[in-house]
């Protein structure tokens, strides 16, 4: 049996047929055409799946499912697609339409959301506990996935990294919010801000490989003149990374993933815009102080994220940023017994099972981190009296 996979971008539609083994068979597709309705749109991403079958020397009979990544919110329970702005689609039955041309079990959710879960089971970020997966294109996407399990959230919007605000009261977006991650970190904006500074810069190098025409300029273009020493690719590149260093910046600190994935179509860039994009993260978060010592309550506090080994914070001044971000503390140990340490990130059950949705306390240690995303307990703790406070 084989597995029908579609890709529905803002730009094109990708189809491939896989095996069980996730190997991909054969590729098709199609280019997104925004200027149909919905009913012919459909038609024309299952005919492109047809063909692609037919294609690989396949017949419908070899097909068990069909699952598609959309750009938008998506009800994966109806098959219902609430919004995407990028296809116009406003509440929209997709499964339902699309089984009127194909009579097969067909699955749909948001494109970046399974993109991030296929990255978790076959692709970098495979065999870790928690990731985090931003699809660059057309627009911007995210898919969170804690223990190979995908985080949609309550409402189903967990995962709407694009819709995040990164600049009050910035660019006008299409979902009609202002300053969204994706007017600042898609190719769409890369294009925008390289076409504004084009128009008053003819002499840029952008402007000559175009030959004159800036609808002809894509992110593609933008970087290979960067890389060439153009001064005008070259604000446009800085730009760029500067909002896309914010933006995982602010994923480390809210969601501390362990792995964090760039896709789609900006990321074919490779280690020129990586390598820049981890400078600026990493001038971000050192920036900011990683630890702190307090007095509270006639006590003395060594506050952080997380803590190294005993060794290593004999002299904490002198760890790395990363010490304090990814260290693994010993519990078991008392580092200091005339301060208390009070850390994060180590989710107490992992402690000691019996501490599960509890903040826990030994050998001169306080973890609060309750483990909220599962136990669904969010520990809060005073230092002047140390008492406990709890909100489920």
């Amino acid at each position: 049996m084989i597995y029908v996979g579609i890709d529905v971008g803002g730009t094109g539609i990708q189809v491939g047929l896989v095996d069980e083994s996730g190997k991909i068979l054969c590729k098709g597709g199609i280019v997104t055409r925004t200027d149909i309705p919905f009913d012919m749109q459909v038609k024309a991403m299952a005919d492109c799946v047809l063909d692609t079958i037919d294609k690989g020397g396949y017949t419908l009979g070899d097909v068990k499912a069909i699952g598609a990544g959309v750009p938008g919110v998506t009800d994966p329970r109806t098959g219902n697609i609430a919004f995407c702005t990028n296809l116009g689609w406003v509440d929209v039955p997709f499964v339902q339409e699309f089984n009127k041309h194909i009579a097969k079990p067909v699955f749909v959710g948001n494109d970046a959301t399974v993109a991030g879960l296929a990255e978790s089971v076959a692709g970098v970020s495979a065999g870790s506990d928690s990731s985090v997966f931003i699809t660059l294109g057309t627009g911007v996407g995210g898919g969170i996935v804690f223990n190979g399990k995908v985080w949609n959230g309550f409402h189903g919007v967990g995962s709407e990294i694009g819709h995040m605000i990164l600049e009050l009261d910035g660019e006008p977006c299409t979902c009609g919010n202002y300053g969204c991650v994706e007017r600042y970190c898609s190719a769409t904006a890369i294009i925008r801000m390289a076409r504004e500074l084009c128009a008053v810069h003819p002499e840029s190098e952008i402007v000559k490989v175009c030959e004159g025409d800036l609808n002809r300029v894509n992110a593609k273009v933008v970087f290979d003149a960067a890389k060439n020493g153009d001064e005008i690719a070259l604000k446009v590149f800085h730009r760029y990374v500067k909002y896309l260093g914010q933006l995982v910046a602010s994923l480390v600190n809210c969601i501390d993933p362990e792995v964090i994935v760039l896709g789609g179509g900006v990321s074919k860039a490779g280690s020129f815009l990586l390598d820049a994009v981890r400078a600026r993260v990493l001038r971000i978060l050192g920036s900011l102080p990683v630890y702190a010592e307090v007095q509270a309550g006639g006590r003395s506090f060594f506050l952080a994220h997380t803590v190294p080994g005993k060794r290593k914070m004999r002299h904490p001044e002198s760890c790395r940023v990363c010490d304090f971000l990814m260290g693994e503390p010993e519990y078991e140990i008392c580092y200091d017994p005339k301060r208390i340490i009070v850390t994060g990130h180590t989710v107490t059950s992992l402690i000691d099972k019996a501490s599960r949705g509890r903040i826990w306390r030994g050998n001169g240690h306080i973890a609060i981190d309750c483990g909220a995303v599962y136990s669904g307990v969010l520990g809060c703790l005073c230092l002047d009296t140390l008492e406990e406070f709890y909100v489920e």
